[in-house]
């Protein structure tokens, strides 16, 4: 299978570079035991072959004002010409947060960050204007917590990093956007170069970037790993839960516990708990599902199963 492409080194660089991608390759051949040349070397071979698509900040969207709107569609005409102006439609916008194509209940999930509700408002009159013809079924829901898990189904190993809805929230300046702008375009370009960049000194770059890290605003520097092309299954699941008050605090806890879930949302709409998984096979996806199923009372699952992924968080620009 195409996850043979990836030995146990492989897998170790990976899994130091998923929630660190800006550690250096001596950093990580002294964390796996190779040195800093074939550190080097193998990263490179890993971006060549698309196996790593790119490294992003993980920021806190909604600590600084933002919102989360997610749509779910699903089409009457699957043809290529819809599908096409539908994908250039979305990835055109500059407040797209990510969008995923899908297999299943629905063929889309669309990701839109705004400051206000209108904002929202405006791309979904403008994606129904020109495509309300051809969808036949729209969910839309609001994320108020996210959590994000390390891609522990790659090593035996846990991390986790979460934001939520505030009710307070944090000012950034004109120097505090322009760094995470430019950390967006490049998630490892060293401080000294930053600092080149906005005519600023080193130190001064440093201590803004340590400040946005302890506030919770940059919750990490994560790698965009292509699991598709190395042959996993990544499926999106929707949770209906009888005692939603109850047992969503223990089922986020469940799933932090579990290797191949890497998102946990608690979302405002439908439904009353998401996640996102990672598996080789169905028969892993069905397994991990019975389990939850059987442990928590769930009123209704239903899930879709990505076809392709596209993390494009790191083409917002804060103004």
């Amino acid at each position: 299978m195409a996850k043979n492409l990836l030995d146990v080194k492989d897998k170790k660089i990976l899994s130091v570079l998923d929630m660190n991608a800006r550690a250096s390759y001596k950093q990580i051949g002294k964390d796996v035991g190779l040195s800093r040349k074939t550190v080097e070397y193998r990263i490179k071979n890993m971006e060549e072959k698309g196996i790593i698509k790119g490294y992003f900040p993980k920021v806190n969207f909604l600590k600084i004002g933002y919102r989360i709107y997610r749509i779910f569609i699903r089409l009457h005409n699957h043809g290529p010409k819809i599908e096409k102006e539908i994908v250039d439609f979305c990835l055109s916008k500059n407040n797209l947060y990510w969008f995923h194509s899908y297999g299943g209940q629905y063929d889309y999930g669309i990701g839109i960050l705004a400051r206000k509700n209108f904002e929202f408002l405006q791309f979904l009159e403008e994606l129904c204007e020109k495509f309300g013809q051809d969808i036949m079924e729209r969910q839309i829901s609001e994320a108020i917590e996210i959590d994000f898990y390390s891609h522990s189904y790659l090593l035996n190993n846990s991390d986790m990093v979460s934001c939520k809805t505030s009710y307070t929230f944090e000012k950034l300046d004109k120097t505090d956007k322009e760094i995470i702008n430019i950390l967006s375009d490049d998630c490892k370009i060293p401080v000294v170069k930053i600092a080149k960049k906005l005519k600023i000194s080193n130190t001064a770059i440093s201590k803004r970037l340590e400040k946005l890290i302890a506030k919770n605003i940059i919750m990490c520097f994560r790698t965009q790993i292509d699991f598709i092309k190395l042959g996993y299954i990544y499926y999106k699941v929707f949770f209906t839960l009888k005692k939603p008050v109850s047992d969503k605090k223990k089922l986020k806890q469940f799933m932090r516990d579990q290797p191949n879930i890497v998102y946990a949302t608690n979302p405002l709409g439908r439904y009353d708990i998401e996640c996102e998984m990672v598996v080789e096979d169905p028969n892993q996806f069905h397994k991990v599902l019975k389990e939850i199923e059987s442990k928590f009372q769930i009123l209704k699952t239903n899930y879709t199963i990505a076809q392709s992924i596209n993390k494009i968080s790191n083409s917002m620009k804060l103004d």
